[in-house]
């Protein structure tokens, strides 16, 4: 009698199915290829994050500068009306100090300051802190 095999090799016409040689790799390469996906999403998220934490110690140092700036412009405001004068707007007249925490100020005279009521003085107040600078402009009427 004539008895019945299934195996791919003696069942004629199964030239295009695949040996099962060339199926044994297949279950390592596509965990491979997955593991390096979810490696790739990861290290893209991991950059995101370190990015968002570094811009926001920029951003806290640059507003620490920028409070020290408006600091200058209110000492030397404050200073102006009570005793500070310069022989002409042109002078080279500079007013600086430090503040806590590290971060400083230093105010220029740009200018104005004639003797007339109604005139402007234009000052600059540069803030520093941590390398970071911030400007404010000050004009003053008087």
């Amino acid at each position: 009698m004539y008895e019945l095999n299934m195996d791919t090799k003696n069942i004629p016409n199964t030239k295009y199915q695949i040996p099962n040689t060339f199926r044994a790799g297949t279950a390592l390469l596509m965990t491979i290829l997955i593991l390096n996906s979810v490696i790739l999403i990861s290290l893209a998220a991991a950059k995101l994050i370190v990015s968002g934490v570094k811009e926001s110690g920029t951003q806290s140092r640059s507003t620490k500068a920028y409070f020290a700036a408006e600091a200058g412009a209110e000492k030397v405001l404050y200073e102006y009306r009570k005793t500070f004068t310069c022989a002409s707007p042109f002078d080279s007249c500079h007013y600086a100090g430090s503040l806590p925490a590290g971060s400083s100020y230093q105010v220029d005279w740009i200018s104005g300051g004639d003797s007339n009521p109604g005139s402007t003085i234009i000052f600059v107040s540069v803030g520093t802190f941590s390398g970071l600078k911030r400007s404010v402009e000050l004009d003053f009427y008087y």
